[in-house]
């Protein structure tokens, strides 16, 4: 799947991506990818009840959407969503 952010002009392709980690709960799937050139972004979906959710004819609708995030971000979202050996594998400590 490919997504063209608005604000950036940017692709995002989640097939050329290396999945970095995924979770699920409360009605959202979200995804961490890392792109060829080292970029972080986030692939999320939820339901009508999520922050995902889009308007569509008077209706909240289930959605999706692709976030590009820093390294910092990444780090955060990893280390609030996954576990600690995953951070270590991800994001290795510098000698």
């Amino acid at each position: 799947m490919k997504k063209i952010t608005e604000c950036s002009c940017q692709i995002y392709s989640m097939d050329n991506a290396k999945l970095i980690g995924s979770v699920a709960s409360l009605g959202v799937k979200e995804t961490l990818y890392q792109n060829d050139s080292g970029e972080f972004f986030l692939y999320g979906k939820g339901g009508p009840s999520t922050k995902y959710a889009k308007h569509c004819c008077g209706n909240l609708i289930g959605g999706s959407g692709i976030t590009p995030m820093t390294k910092e971000d990444a780090q955060k979202w990893v280390q609030e969503n996954l576990a600690a050996e995953d951070y270590n594998k991800i994001f290795p400590a510098i000698p």
